[in-house]
């Protein structure tokens, strides 16, 4: 995990991000690093930067290798706006290219169906003690066992048909994904359900449960890809971000997530990514987990006290009022939302809007100081909380991007000493010089 920021007026965005990895292999123990790079420039020629979080890998590629060959192909090249910017790094993902060969492709598929179904095995075993997996998520013991599995495959089935589909993807993607991968999935349906009589309806049904995860707006184990700053034509700066799961059968799975943009009359905005509770907390000034329990709390007690007075109507009445406890139920709901609602406009109002103004006014140093005080505040935050993994830390990486200066660098780290490595700047000031010289 990880925490990322964008702090954004009229005038720049600043970006932020820590610099925590966290590397979990099978059964080892989980492993922190405090050295990841996740903000990157986008182009050496326009006003455009990049945040990465979440998987720390594009089809077993690091995400620092895609984003600098992406540059480089890029070149000196622009676009009008910040969007086209953001589109055209998606375009190039989503075609075939030098970091989806096919075997990737099929061992992403293959783990794809083997965790779909493990967690279909898991629910189906969790329904009858009797059975149980083997080390390797495989069902064991068959008896009378085909019958919960199979219900298990349609329960799953239909609730991946309930998420809607990404509209990118074409209306055959589904089956072609199927015909290409068909062996792949059926040696997983082997491993894992091999022991259990299913018919071929079930069978069939669990190659339809993968197609539709590759389809659907599901993205459980997704990048993170923050795409910040402006285009040729932007007077003000922008923001786009996606969320990317893997490419197969031609095509990239993404959604576009996230997208603000600084105008005329304001619009400042502090968008925090990833681990976002404690800027959360900042802006509203009570954290989300807090606000869900005060939530709980009402409906416990409402529900508690309404239960209490149709105990004393019908102590009086000698019946049972199912028109009293229709209403109770509906005012005591109806209740929740009012206070619901008018706590939140008491944040926004006394929290929130306050610090937005102050933002929209800032000078792009305190833009850049403030992002940076967000990431640390995340970062300290888990590292004072017992129980909690320090899955926010390290250096603190902090950009500022403005339509005049560029991309600007605040704070960044390096794995190498500038000092000792001139070959380094003097190549990339150098590529950078001669590609203008053919403009």
């Amino acid at each position: 995990m990880t925490a990322e920021i964008a702090v954004m007026n009229k005038l720049a965005v600043a970006l932020a991000t820590d610099s925590a990895v966290t590397i979990r292999q099978g059964d080892s123990p989980t492993r922190i690093y405090n050295s990841a790079n996740k903000l990157f420039t986008l182009s050496k020629y326009n006003p455009v930067g990049v945040m990465v979080y979440g998987a720390v890998e594009f089809m077993k590629v690091p995400w620092e290798t895609v984003i600098k060959v992406y540059r480089e192909n890029l070149g000196n090249r622009s676009f009008a706006t910040l969007e086209e910017h953001a589109d055209d790094l998606i375009r190039f993902l989503d075609r075939p290219n030098i970091f989806v060969p096919v075997g990737v492709q099929e061992e992403t598929i293959g783990a794809v169906a083997r965790g779909l179904f493990v967690m279909i095995a898991r629910r189906a075993t969790e329904k009858d003690a009797q059975n149980h997996l083997d080390k390797h998520g495989a069902i064991v013991n068959d008896l009378a066992f085909a019958d919960i599995v199979q219900k298990c495959i349609h329960k799953q089935l239909k609730e991946l048909q309930g998420i809607k589909r990404l509209p990118h993807l074409p209306r055959r993607y589904c089956q072609t994904l199927l015909r290409k991968y068909h062996k792949v999935i059926e040696k997983e349906t082997k491993e894992i359900f091999g022991s259990v009589n299913l018919g071929r309806g079930p069978l069939r049904d669990l190659e339809r449960i993968v197609g539709e995860f590759c389809s659907r707006d599901s993205f459980p184990r997704h990048s993170g890809i923050v795409v910040a700053g402006f285009g040729r034509d932007d007077i003000f700066p922008a923001l786009v971000s996606f969320k990317i799961e893997f490419h197969v059968a031609g095509r990239l799975k993404y959604k576009r997530d996230t997208d603000h943009k600084a105008a005329h009359g304001g619009a400042a905005a502090i968008i925090p990514f990833a681990q976002d509770e404690m800027v959360h907390t900042f802006m509203q000034g009570a954290s989300p987990d807090y606000v869900r329990f005060q939530e709980q709390v009402w409906k416990k007690g409402l529900s508690s006290y309404a239960e209490k007075v149709l105990s004393l109507l019908a102590k009086q009445t000698g019946t049972k009022s199912e028109s009293a406890k229709k209403v109770l139920g509906t005012e005591y709901q109806s209740w929740i939302k009012f206070a619901r609602d008018e706590m939140s406009d008491w944040r926004l109002k006394h929290s929130a809007y306050p610090i937005i103004d102050t933002v929209a006014e800032l000078p792009k140093d305190e833009l850049a100081a403030m992002a940076e005080a967000l990431v640390n505040l995340t970062s300290f935050k888990r590292k004072v909380t017992r129980g909690e993994e320090q899955t926010v830390g390290g250096p603190t990486d902090v950009a500022v991007i403005s339509k005049g200066d560029g991309f600007i660098w605040i704070k960044r780290k390096h794995y190498f000493e500038l000092e000792c490595n001139p070959h380094f700047c003097a190549r990339y000031f150098k590529e950078s010089y001669h590609e203008k010289e053919k403009q």
